[in-house]
């Protein structure tokens, strides 16, 4: 299932063109009011520069494009004013070295002027779904909203009421459990045609001695005595944009490979580095440095981790995912908070596609017989005890 992101009264059209060299180029408007339209090369192994246009819909293109924009890994972007934010545009972009490597064009709609509307796992542990409402610029930004598990029918009529004031604000809703699918049904209180369903897929799980629970609902258990990949960005081949790996040891210390195992600690990498670690003590580690209190910023507005009552929580904005995990139970819970990452993943927790049937796939993309040859292969280089 897709978390869907709808916009009220503001166009907001992002669209993404793929190179053939691996990265993307995303157009949208970073403000209406200014009118100003951001333009962001992301997913860069290397640096990149494009030549670009930004030409009203249907207008003619120069044969000369007048922008020119150079990127450093992994992402980065630049703003330019247009002179009238109620008119489509199109951004027509190449690569400036060579532009049978990529080319594109990039479609943004005109504002009106309002909000987005998204939904998403705020805790898995706690079974809390958090409703947002961004981009506010109209005032009070009233909803009815109904929260139900996937394929059940919402109440007629929906009656439950959400207020932002100002450009955003968000509430948290316990549901009933995170190992199941929900549907978020929403509609503007004044103008009930703008409306839209947000699907959101169950949270992953690893407990005990494990007991593994991947997105899309396929149980197994399997004893590793290494380090293995939970899950990763599988769009980049060799380079992972992010990747979560866990520390599995068995509980008998005098041997390290007999016995029951579980999971230890947690690896959170962004671009090949080691940014976050969380251990067994729910004590964690922010680039290779112990931290000495209970909440820290990781990056340059990377996310957020936080430890409360023997619990961690780890709030990531790119990759965009909730991480929770409790050391002494041995336990962690994911949720992946992007639809651009459903199907595009892969791991020990599967490919978060909507299909169970299709989880246990090796790194070659080949099916493997059972579930130790799953986790096997899933198991990184040189990382046992």
């Amino acid at each position: 299932m897709m978390v869907v992101r709808y916009v009220l009264f503001l166009v907001l059209i992002i669209s993404v063109v793929s190179c053939t060299n691996g990265y993307q180029v995303d157009a949208f408007w970073d403000t209406c009011v200014q009118k100003n339209i951001r333009i962001e090369i992301s997913d860069l192994t290397a640096s990149a520069t494009i030549e670009f246009a930004i030409v009203p819909a249907g207008g003619i293109v120069p044969a000369v494009y007048p922008y020119t924009f150079t990127s450093a890994p992994p992402s980065s972007s630049e703003v330019q004013t247009v002179s009238d934010n109620t008119i489509d545009y199109v951004i027509h972009w190449k690569d400036s070295t060579d532009p049978t490597q990529g080319q594109g064009s990039v479609p943004v709609n005109k504002c009106h002027g309002g909000y987005v509307v998204d939904a998403f796992w705020d805790t898995c542990q706690s079974s809390e779904i958090r409703l947002e409402i961004t981009g506010n610029v109209g005032g009070d930004a009233d909803i009815f909203y109904a929260i139900v598990q996937a394929g059940q029918t919402p109440p007629n009529p929906i009656t439950d009421t959400m207020t932002v004031s100002g450009v955003s604000g968000s509430n948290a809703f316990t549901v009933g459990s995170s190992n199941v699918d929900y549907e978020v049904y929403w509609e503007d209180t004044d103008i009930p045609s703008y409306s839209g369903v947000i699907s959101i897929q169950k949270c992953a799980n690893i407990a005990g001695d494990p007991h593994l629970l991947t997105f899309d609902g396929l149980k197994f258990d399997y004893q590793g005595y290494c380090s293995y990949i939970l899950v990763q960005d599988c769009l980049n081949g060799n380079t992972p944009s992010f990747t979560i790996a866990g520390d599995f040891r068995s509980r008998n210390v005098r041997s390290p490979y007999q016995g029951v195992t579980r999971i230890v600690a947690i690896n959170v990498y962004i671009n090949g580095k080691l940014m976050i670690r969380m251990l067994e003590d729910n004590s964690f580690e922010v680039q290779g440095k112990l931290v000495n209190g209970t909440s820290a910023s990781v990056g340059l507005d990377l996310g957020t981790v936080q430890t409360v009552r023997g619990t961690t929580i780890v709030r990531l904005h790119n990759p965009r995912l909730t991480i929770t995990w409790r050391g002494k139970p041995h336990q962690i819970l994911m949720a992946l908070n992007s639809n651009t990452m459903y199907g595009n993943v892969c791991g020990l927790l599967g490919n978060a596609d909507g299909n169970p049937e299709n989880d246990l796939i090796k790194p070659d993309g080949s099916p493997a017989t059972d579930v130790d040859e799953f986790g096997d292969s899933w198991k990184i280089a040189n990382s046992c005890p």
